[in-house]
């Protein structure tokens, strides 16, 4: 019996179709249909999983012992990996994962609340407008509902995560061009993937565990496990750019920092600013235009750490933010 024929006879021996087998194997209906009919073979890789999914040796599938098919070539044994890691995780080490994926999520709220609770007392201690005061409450209102939506939904799935992750082991196999990344649930194979180094997006320090980003998935290992030459290391070594949130250089730091600082608190300014220059709080307005290079300041600094491959985003958030209030508030002298 050719090897089509036997895996199509396999197959229904199992009871499932060849889309379902396509999806076991990670490939399309079309490549197990030409399997079937005998138009292509299955890789050596492919002819692995298909003898698990069967519960039958390769030899059964290539039916080596026929005399017919005697001449025919075995395939070669899976090659031994550069590196292996067989990592599975504890409740409470995911739950310490979540926890530290969650910080920048509690940072970046308390931040923004703190930055429109400001700007709010601001503008009641100058006797702002009440349609002024009115937009920044409904700015801020729109952004803590976004930053608590963003917490809530984390912290759902962290209740769930652990209960479903913690049973599941995950096995890395580390060759010279790519990476086997498998994931076994009740001593059962769920998932094989392939990835080529290239496949990698970035990684990331999660508190004592890396995270590795491959095809919009994420992956975790304990850096104790690790051995000190291993793959990911080098790797990062040799891809710099790949390293998510890399640290600022001092000099960078401090330019950042200040930038950050005074745009944050240039609402400050608004109060004595038009009090000096002007003599209607509403109509004198425009003075704020006057403003507008310290966020343009912040946003163009954090282009440029952007460019370097430096954490960026609150120069350019804050520097966004601060830019556009201050061009909608000064407008507001043209339109009354």
């Amino acid at each position: 019996m050719a090897v089509g024929e036997k895996i199509q006879a396999y197959r229904k021996a199992l009871g499932i179709s060849q889309e379902e087998l396509g999806q076991r194997l990670l490939v399309s209906r079309q490549t197990i249909s030409l399997w079937e009919k005998g138009q292509t073979m299955p890789t050596i890789d492919n002819l692995i999983r298909l003898k698990e999914i069967f519960g039958v040796s390769v030899d059964e599938i290539l039916d080596v012992g026929n005399e017919a098919d005697a001449g025919k070539t075995q395939p070669e044994p899976e090659p031994m990996p550069n590196e292996a890691y067989t990592v599975s995780f504890t409740k409470e080490e995911l739950r310490e994962i979540g926890k530290e994926i969650g910080k920048p999520l509690y940072r970046n709220a308390i931040l923004f609340s703190a930055f429109f609770l400001y700007w709010i007392f601001t503008s009641l201690w100058n006797s702002a407008s009440d349609g002024i005061i009115g937009f920044i409450i409904g700015v801020f209102l729109f952004g803590a509902i976004a930053h608590g939506r963003r917490i809530y939904d984390h912290k759902k799935l962290q209740k769930q995560w652990p209960e479903r992750a913690a049973s599941t082991v995950y096995e890395y196999k580390i060759y010279t061009d790519y990476l086997y990344i498998n994931l076994y649930r009740n001593n059962e194979k769920m998932r094989q993937s392939k990835f080529y180094f290239e496949d990698i997006e970035f990684m990331q320090h999660v508190g004592r565990f890396l995270c590795i980003c491959v095809s919009n998935q994420l992956y975790y290992l304990r850096k104790s496990d690790l051995s000190e030459n291993s793959f990911f290391y080098a790797y990062l070594y040799q891809n710099p750019n790949k390293m998510r949130k890399s640290p600022v250089p001092d000099k960078w730091k401090t330019i950042s920092n200040l930038l950050f600082a005074v745009t944050l608190c240039t609402p400050i300014a608004i109060g004595p600013l038009v009090g000096l220059f002007g003599e209607d709080f509403e109509r004198d307005m425009w003075i704020l235009y006057l403003l507008t290079p310290i966020p343009i300041a912040s946003i163009v600094f954090g282009g440029v750490l952007k460019k370097k491959e430096y954490k960026y985003k609150k120069n350019i958030i804050v520097g966004i933010i601060v830019l556009v209030l201050l061009c909608i508030f000064g407008s507001f002298t043209f339109l009354s």
